[in-house]
């Protein structure tokens, strides 16, 4: 394998990954496609919608790591998640479908020309029978009764939440026939095999250098330990949030005290790897709603087996849908459609064994409860990913850290309470003063497992690790393209936002056909 040379050496197989990868090998370049997860992806599990939390209890699927401890959330360790295997966190997110604020990604995004995202845009509704699938999940009586209030809550239904500021919709999910379609199947379909090597259960350790020219990538076969050298004219990160920063990290390139943890000497200055790390922080306000069948009760005994023979005849059933029906978006906490206030709002119709999440997946409660799921859109904290002294991952959110998203959150909080009680529903054991608000957020605050931003892309070196071309500052054939380069969120939900900025990165590297 040393003794080839590649075109494109791809570490990551996730959506940015398999989209490099499928658009290089149509153009007839050769490929090499380093992934440390498995290969194939294939679970009973990841095709049904609901059952999906099933897989974040599986190390196939999902790998779970654990952040340090939260300040601002009483000193918490919270579960971080992130899918592997060829399909990356497709294989096991959600399935939501949105690709989010044009002028947000215009201005996140600002040294790009305008006319550029509104290429891909309309190149991503062209690709509709893959990527851009979008079909309504489950409804139930409790959502019809969360229609009408929000008719009379906020603005009337509308068909799209993506570029609207107030307003609600039916959630639209990244499925097909009812059952997930995540990247890894259009992948499969439709990428030229013959050209591409594939490497699963390999985990890259460093990339090689030639003085500034990225040459290579040392690999090792996380079964065998066998170590190979994977050669190519250009090197292309994709593996994520939290492992492209640590393997250019590996690499010598980064912060010289993060770098000397390493173990490897620094070849390459660069503070702000693994920094300016963003996720949404979450939390779910749980109430009673006797007389309704939630998922606590849907999913178990003769409901469930009923559930499931509705799912297998007519695809109408509560397998349909991964939990959360409706989306709401408000924007009105501090002036009229502020976009830096956004929140979004999801009527969840379960609730869960928040603690167990790491060990097996979700598991619903067996109260009749359901609850609103929360988070700003556009969150100002920021906090980190990096090695300790025994090499450990460390993954600092800093959850409402910064005092805008905890005021904000206290307003969202209250705007939540509000409707609940309009559509006749109380909140289980709360009270609406500022002390229990408080406590409530710092007890029930969890990720979103929406990170981004360690590798943030910058104009120039001092503000940022790679520059509008995806270029590592300061090296030669070195590239970086997955959710890392965000400087900030475009969007509620990361995986459309990462397939249109990893179609502008293979757009400029000429291996995009329209």
């Amino acid at each position: 394998m040393s003794n080839q040379e590649y075109d494109l050496a791809i570490i990551g197989a996730g959506t940015s990954g398999l989209e490099i990868a499928k658009n290089a090998s149509r153009c007839g370049f050769k490929v090499c496609l380093i992934e440390q997860g498995h290969s194939e992806g294939k679970s009973y599990f990841n095709k049904i919608p609901l059952l999906s939390g099933k897989l974040l209890q599986n190390d196939k699927h999902c790998l779970s790591f654990t952040s340090q401890k939260q300040k601002g959330l009483k000193n918490r360790e919270l579960p971080i998640l992130q899918g592997t295997g060829f399909g990356g966190s497709s294989l096991i997110n959600g399935n939501v479908s949105y690709l989010g604020f044009k002028k947000k990604f215009q201005d996140v995004f600002s040294f790009w020309p305008k006319s550029l995202f509104q290429r891909i845009i309309d190149n991503i509704y062209r690709d509709a029978d893959f990527s851009y699938i979008r079909e309504y999940g489950y409804s139930d009586n409790l959502t019809n009764i969360f229609c009408k209030t929000l008719n009379s809550f906020l603005v009337p239904e509308v068909e799209d939440l993506d570029n609207l500021l107030e307003g609600w919709a039916k959630i639209h999910l990244n499925i097909r026939d009812s059952k997930r379609y995540n990247f890894s199947n259009d992948f499969n379909e439709n990428a030229l095999h013959k050209n591409i090597m594939k490497l699963a259960n390999t985990r890259a350790i460093k990339i090689l250098f030639k003085d500034n020219n990225a040459t290579g990538v040392e690999c090792e076969n996380i079964k065998t330990r066998l170590k190979t050298v994977v050669n190519a004219r250009k090197i292309i990160l994709s593996a994520g949030t939290i492992f492209s920063p640590l393997i250019l990290m590996q690499s010598g390139i980064g912060d010289s005290k993060e770098v000397y943890k390493t173990g490897v000497p620094l070849k390459f200055k660069q503070e702000h790897v693994g920094k300016h790390l963003k996720d949404h922080a979450n939390f779910r306000i749980e109430f009673d709603c006797l007389g309704f069948d939630t998922l606590n009760q849907k999913t178990r005994g003769l409901k469930l087996f009923m559930e499931l023979i509705r799912y297998l005849i007519s695809r109408d059933s509560i397998f349909k849908s991964p939990g959360a029906t409706l989306a709401w978006n408000k924007s009105s906490f501090n002036k009229k459609n502020n976009i830096n206030d956004l929140v979004r709002y999801h009527l969840v119709h379960f609730t869960q064994e928040r603690n167990l999440l790491s060990s097996k997946g979700i598991k619903f409660q067996k109260a009749q409860r359901a609850s609103i799921g929360c988070f700003q859109v556009f969150p100002k904290s920021e906090g980190s990913i990096f090695l300790n002294d025994i090499k450990k991952i460390q993954i600092d959110p800093n959850y409402l850290s910064h005092k805008y998203d905890r005021a904000l959150a206290h307003k969202a909080y209250v705007s939540a309470f509000d409707l609940l009680k309009k559509a006749g529903f109380s909140q289980i054991g709360k009270k609406l003063t500022f002390s229990e608000i408080e406590q409530n957020l710092e007890s029930e605050t969890y990720s979103g497992y929406h990170l981004i931003g360690t590798n943030r892309m910058s104009k120039d070196k001092g503000n940022g690790v790679v520059d509008e071309n995806f270029k590592v500052f300061g090296t030669s054939n070195l590239y970086v393209c997955d959710a890392s380069v965000f400087p900030d969120f475009v969007s509620t939900h990361q995986y459309l936002p990462t397939l249109a900025v990893s179609k502008i990165f293979s757009l400029q590297q000429g291996i995009l056909t329209w």
